[in-house]
């Protein structure tokens, strides 16, 4: 190698197709484990929200 083309980036390795496969699963599993953590409390905020407005429902039948 020339003193000239020491400086030259070289290129780099592409990963293997299993490789690619891999990482696009990982990313795909995160997405959607991130997605059930949200749609759970969601879920679970609605829940809360349900029984609060039950709990005045029935507060204001029986007081009025």
């Amino acid at each position: 190698m020339s003193y000239n083309n020491q400086f030259l980036k070289q290129p780099e390795k592409i990963a293997s197709s299993p490789d690619v496969i891999q990482t696009a699963n990982d990313f795909t599993q995160l997405h959607l484990e991130d997605n059930r953590e949200f749609a759970l409390k969601r879920l679970h905020d609605s829940n809360i929200y349900r029984e609060e407005f039950i709990k005045e429902v029935i507060f204001v039948e029986y007081f009025y």
